[in-house]
Parts: structure tokens; sequence; C-alpha cells
């Protein structure tokens, strides 16, 4: 995703700094969030959140819509190289 941004932008030197401010934003936000989450419940959580769910049905349903919402971003994930792929005249 990020090749499609960077080729996309009207000016693409300011790229770089904005990707790093996207960056500290983002890993800021997930250290408050890790922080406050470990004061909240301590280490006894599982790592994977959904296995801290009781088991039954709606568990069950809700790690089968994970499951298929991970599926759902390999095409995001894959578009970038197929884009490189068509611009070359390798194929």
């Amino acid at each position: 995703m990020i090749l499609n941004i960077h080729s996309s932008m009207k000016k693409p030197e300011e790229f770089e700094p904005l990707m790093r401010n996207v960056i500290i934003g983002v890993i800021f936000t997930l250290v408050i969030f890790s922080i406050t989450s470990y004061e909240a419940f301590g280490y006894t959580i599982n790592d994977m959140v959904t296995l801290n769910l009781p088991h039954d049905d709606l568990t069950s349903t809700v790690q089968l819509i994970y499951c298929l919402a991970l599926l759902g971003s390999y095409p995001l994930q894959i578009i970038p190289a197929i884009d490189i792929t068509e611009k070359t005249n390798f194929f």
C-alpha cells in the first residue's frame, strides 16, 4: 500500500516526513493502549484476544469473522506487487 500512496501523491517529496509522523503516532497509540491494558488486566490474559472470550457460539462466530477479515486483507497486500509487475515489460 505504501508504494501506491507514494506514487499517487501530488507532492511525493512530502511522503517521508508524513510516513515518519504516522508511524510515530501509531507506535505511540499502541504503547499507550498496551500499558493501559496491562495495568487494567495484568498478565493473566492470553495473547490472542479471542481466547479470552467465553467458549460459546458467539465466540466461534467472532473467531470465524476474524479469520475471514484476515483472508480479505490479502488482496490489499498484493495490490502493490501486482502494480509493479504490470509496469514491467517482463510479462
